[in-house]
Parts: C-alpha cells; sequence; structure tokens
C-alpha cells in the first residue's frame, strides 16, 4: 500500500537579492561554471544554469567578490543536480567570509554539518557587511557538488520570492530514491497552473 501526502506552500514576494560583483570557484566540470550559480535561475541545472565543481575533488568552494562591499543579511541557496531528490550537493559545509580573498573567517549561523534540504534560506543574526563571501565545502552527497543557485538579501528578515511546491512523502519499504512519490509530482504538475510547482 502507498501512502503518499502532498502538501502546497506558497510565499510571499519581496525586495529583489543583492547583484554586483564577480564570482569564481574551486573547479568546474564542462558546461557548469561558476557563474551559473549566480544568472538569476533558481532551479535550472543544465545549459550553463548551475555550478558543478570536479568530481572526488574532495573539497571544494564557490564564492563571490562585491564591489563595492555590501551587506549580506541572508543566503538563499538551492543546490544539487536532480529536480527533488537531494543528489550531487553540498552536505557538509560552511559560509565564509573575507576583507582580501586570503583570510577568511565563518560566516555566523550559516553552516551545516549534514545537509539534507535542496533549498535552504540562512538568515544571519545580523547583517555583514562583506567584500568577498564563499561556500566552503568539506563534503557531499554524491559524487561532487551542484550549486543551482545562490542569492544574497541585505536584510536578514527579507521575505524572499518562492513559486507554489509540493511535497510527497513515500511511506512504502522502499527507500530508494527516486521513490514511488515521484508519480504525485508528475500527477501534480499536469495539473492546469501546477506547470511551475517545485517539488
Amino acid at each position: 500500500m502507498i501512502e503518499v501526502v502532498v502538501v502546497l506552500l506558497a510565499c510571499s514576494a519581496a525586495a529583489g537579492p543583492v547583484v554586483a560583483g564577480e564570482v569564481t570557484a574551486s573547479s568546474e566540470q564542462p558546461e557548469f561554471p561558476a557563474r551559473g550559480a549566480a544568472d538569476g535561475d533558481q532551479f535550472a541545472f543544465g545549459g550553463s544554469h548551475a555550478w558543478a565543481g570536479e568530481a572526488k575533488a574532495g573539497a571544494w568552494w564557490w564564492q563571490r567578490e562585491f564591489s563595492p562591499p555590501q551587506a549580506v543579511g541572508a543566503i538563499l541557496q538551492v543546490v544539487g543536480d536532480h529536480e527533488f531528490v537531494f543528489w550531487n550537493a553540498p552536505k557538509r559545509y560552511d559560509w565564509e567570509i573575507s576583507d582580501d580573498g586570503e583570510h577568511w573567517r565563518p560566516l555566523p549561523g550559516a553552516a551545516q554539518p549534514n545537509e539534507r534540504r535542496l533549498y535552504r534560506l540562512h538568515r544571519l543574526a545580523r547583517a555583514e557587511r562583506v567584500r568577498f563571501i564563499r561556500l566552503n565545502i568539506r563534503e557531499v552527497h554524491g559524487d561532487f557538488p551542484v550549486v543551482r543557485e545562490v542569492e544574497f538579501y541585505s536584510d536578514p528578515e527579507v521575505a524572499v520570492p518562492f513559486p507554489d511546491w509540493v511535497v510527497a512523502v513515500n511511506v512504502t519499504h522502499d527507500g530508494r530514491l527516486p521513490g514511488e512519490g515521484k508519480e504525485f509530482v508528475m500527477l501534480a504538475k499536469s495539473c492546469p497552473g501546477g506547470e511551475s510547482l517545485q517539488a
């Protein structure tokens, strides 16, 4: 017997993200440059719309330089190379900041020891004035990290716009992914108006 829970959620509109500066990374796969994670497309992960680090590198980083320095109070990150399964994504990481691009310090409240989310919004306790900011990835789930999009917001309390989305929960004995819930994701997307649903 398959039992699935489907939840639709929406988020209100907000001021746009901070946009400026050069984007670089420790390594890149062909077709997946560092700048792909800063192109304004939150969900695409092909055709240079995402960054992917080299496989089996052991450690990776993705960074942005703001010129002039900008206030950062919240960070939205969308990761992984599957539409709704957490795979090839940062697992253990922290966000770091620097004044010179050489000496780094952790950004308080923006670290994860065991990430399990495709989408995460880090809200800082207070905004930090930042010249360089870096996602320092120490471990991945899969073979390499894929970051679909990173957006920086100056206000820690900003309401970040996000489309309607679906959560399909598989409660069968089979834990392989994508599991039994995938049919319900496709069903929801086939309904009128559901074409842009995220899952």
